[in-house]
């Protein structure tokens, strides 16, 4: 009994922060071969664990109550390492996101998914690699945790790249000379196109050394992403014929479409180990 108190004080005391490249952190791996573990020996834990008093008992199987402990400690220690995003604004907020997505998912690809399809990492001693955890609290709380930090990456980049798309009504634009628009109908097409490429610029750098090592969610994240540039480029070939600028034109549209696109086709791109299905 001491020594599962003694794994599961382990995980509480991890005070880890979040990584640069946002990806997985150590005590994320190790609660998976700490649960691994546990499960070989699940039927001789729930006799240890019948009729003691422990703090993971909730009322159900002492070693699924256990397990479930541990997977919650995880989780907290996971949300609380990601706070050392500390960057100011959509930068740490994104980050973050992205750190929880990728913890988040592995947890449900090493515990959650059959044999052939997690990776379980070299050195492992753990006789138990071919277990897979079913129950319906666990595949729950995951799912919920990856799609809540799926929509806060979405919500600090692509939304805000699509909030600088509105319509403009250029049958209202003014001219003072010639082709160039009076100052005030300028002024409605350099904030959508300087803002939308500010936006951009900011997000490929602070997205451009992160790694998302869940294949499926990082389809669908660029996908979202590859969405808002359709949406980009309807309003980029309508609007940049305009010449709304007398000197900065070419700096408010410095990302055609063809470009603004190979950024997100370019995100998170993944080398070496560690990807998951």
């Amino acid at each position: 009994m001491e020594s599962l108190k003694e794994v599961a004080e382990g995980i509480s005391l991890v005070t880890e922060v979040g990584l640069g490249d946002s990806s997985i952190c150590r005590v994320t791996s190790d609660t998976c071969y700490a649960i691994r573990c546990v499960k070989v020996e699940s039927d001789s834990l729930s006799k240890i664990c019948d009729g003691k008093k422990c703090s993971w008992n909730v009322g159900g199987e002492g070693g699924d109550d256990y397990v479930r402990h541990l997977v919650i400690l995880c989780i907290e220690r996971i949300v609380e390492a990601g706070k050392g995003y500390k960057d100011g604004g959509r930068k740490g907020e994104a980050r973050r996101e992205v750190f929880l997505l990728n913890n988040a998912c592995y947890l449900l690809a090493q515990l959650g998914s059959a044999p052939e399809n997690k990776t379980i990492g070299e050195g492992s001693d753990c006789e138990s690699d071919s277990f897979v955890l079913t129950d319906s609290w666990f595949t729950s709380m995951l799912n919920s945790m990856i799609d809540k930090a799926y929509r806060g990456y979405v919500r600090n980049s692509f939304e805000v790249l699509r909030s600088y798309l509105t319509e403009v009504d250029a049958g209202k634009f003014k001219y003072q000379s010639g082709n160039l628009l009076s100052l005030d109908s300028g002024r409605q097409l350099k904030s959508r196109f300087g803002g939308f490429a500010d936006a951009l610029q900011e997000m490929h750098e602070y997205s451009g050394g992160l790694r998302i090592w869940s294949s499926p969610w990082l389809d669908k994240i660029q996908q979202d992403g590859l969405a808002v540039i359709d949406e980009y480029t309807v309003f980029f070939d309508k609007y940049s014929r305009y010449q709304f600028s007398k000197k900065k034109q070419e700096e408010y549209l410095r990302y055609p479409p063809m470009v603004a696109r190979s950024i997100i086709e370019g995100l998170f791109k993944q080398e070496g180990k560690g990807e998951t299905e």
